[in-house]
C-alpha cells in the first residue's frame, strides 16, 4: 500500500456516519485482472486526521482533504464523488452557477474548484481500493493495460487501454515538413509551438524520439503520473516522435506533449485551449481509454455531460477518443466521456 494511506486501527476519528450505508454493501468480486500494479498515481494528502470507515476499521485522510471532503458532505450528503456519473452532476450544479461565457478570471475560479474536488474524488477512490482491496492499475488477461477510474457502490470501475496494436491513418505526409506540397511553408508544419494531451493508463517514457532535433530539451510534460508505460509512450509517438526512425515519425513530430495518468475532466480547463494563441495551451488532446459497461456502453451519461460542458468552456480545445468496438452488436462505443458530443 502507498505510505501516504494508512489503516489505522483503534483511534477515535473524523467518522463520516453513513457512508458505508449509502455507499457499500455485500463487497462484489473485482474485475479479474492479472499482472503487476503500478504506483498509485495522484495521491496528494498524507496521513492525518480525515477517516473513512467500514464495519471493521477507519482509513485516514490529512488536511485540506478532510476539510473539502466534510464541507463536500454538507452541500451533497447523498452524493459518493467516487462515482464518476454522481460527481459529475455535483461539477455541473457548480457549472451553472457561473455564467454561460466564462471570463479568464471567473474560468479559473472554477477551474481551481473542480481541481481540487477532483483530487479529492481521485483520492477517495484509491482509499476505497485499499480497502476493497482492488487493483489499482495492471494489466488483464487479454494484455490490455487498465488503471481505476471509479467506483459504482463497490464495484470498481476500469479504464482500458484501447486501439493498442492501431496506427492512425491520415494525410499528414502528404503536408507534414514537405516542400512539394507548399513551397514557402511545407517544410515548416511540423507543430512547432503547439501543445497535444496524452491522458493513458500511464504517463508517456522519456524516449529519444521526443527530445527536440538540437537534443538540447524535451518536448514533453508529466502533468500527473509516477510510472511509465508503453501505451502511453505508443500513442504520445503516433503524435509527436520526431522521426529518428523515419517509419515511426509522427503526425506533429515538433509537439509539445502533455502527458497524464487517466482522465479527469479538470484536465480540459487546466490544459485545453479557451481563446485563440493562448500561450500554454493545447489544441487538442487524445485517450486511447475506454470503460466497458454491459449496461451503458453508448449512453450518454452525466459523465458525458461534464465533459461536454469542459469543452463548452475551452472552445478551441478538441480531443480524440478511441472508438474501442467495445460490443456486442449495436453497443460498440462504450462509456463515460467518449460518449460526449464535444469530443472527436
Amino acid at each position: 500500500m502507498n505510505r501516504r494511506f494508512a489503516i489505522i486501527p483503534g483511534i477515535a476519528a473524523i467518522i463520516l456516519a453513513g457512508w458505508w450505508a449509502h455507499f457499500s454493501g455485500q463487497q462484489p468480486a473485482a474485475e479479474p485482472h492479472s499482472g503487476g500494479t503500478e504506483d498509485s498515481p495522484g495521491h496528494r494528502y498524507p496521513v492525518s486526521t480525515m477517516a473513512i470507515v467500514n464495519d471493521r476499521e477507519p482509513l485516514e485522510f490529512e488536511d485540506p482533504a478532510a476539510a473539502r471532503w466534510e464541507d463536500f458532505q454538507r452541500h451533497h450528503p447523498t452524493i459518493d464523488p467516487a462515482d464518476p456519473d454522481a460527481f459529475h452532476g455535483v461539477m455541473l450544479a457548480e457549472r451553472a452557477r457561473h455564467p454561460q461565457v466564462m471570463d479568464d478570471d471567473t474560468r479559473r475560479e472554477f477551474t481551481g474548484w473542480l481541481a481540487a474536488h477532483e483530487a479529492m474524488a481521485r483520492d477517495l477512490v484509491l482509499a476505497r481500493a485499499a480497502l476493497l482491496g482492488h487493483e489499482v492499475s495492471g494489466t488483464d488477461a487479454d494484455g490490455r493495460v487498465f488503471i481505476i477510474a471509479g467506483y459504482r457502490g463497490n464495484s470498481p470501475i476500469y479504464e482500458h487501454g484501447e486501439n493498442r496494436e492501431a496506427a492512425i491513418s491520415t494525410a499528414a505526409s502528404f503536408v507534414r515538413r514537405n516542400a512539394a506540397f507548399d513551397a514557402t511553408f511545407g517544410s515548416s508544419v511540423d507543430g512547432s509551438g503547439f501543445f497535444a494531451c496524452v491522458n493513458d493508463t500511464s504517463r508517456m517514457d522519456a524516449h529519444p524520439e521526443f527530445r527536440n532535433d538540437d537534443d538540447t530539451a524535451w518536448r514533453f510534460t508529466v502533468i500527473r503520473g509516477t510510472t511509465p508505460g508503453g501505451h502511453a509512450t505508443h500513442v504520445a509517438g503516433t503524435i509527436a516522435a520526431r522521426g529518428l526512425d523515419p517509419r515511426a515519425t509522427g503526425m506533429a513530430p515538433a509537439a509539445h506533449i502533455y502527458s497524464m495518468t487517466n482522465t479527469q475532466t479538470g484536465d480540459v480547463y487546466n490544459l485545453g485551449m479557451s481563446w485563440p494563441g493562448e500561450p500554454g495551451k493545447a489544441i487538442v488532446g487524445n485517450s486511447s481509454l475506454g470503460t466497458f459497461s454491459a449496461s451503458l456502453n453508448g449512453v450518454y451519461t452525466t459523465t458525458s455531460a461534464g465533459y461536454d460542458q469542459a469543452h463548452f468552456d475551452t472552445p478551441y480545445y478538441l480531443h480524440f477518443y478511441a472508438a474501442g468496438n467495445s460490443g456486442p452488436d449495436d453497443f460498440s462505443l462504450s462509456t463515460s466521456r467518449k460518449d460526449a458530443k464535444n469530443v472527436f
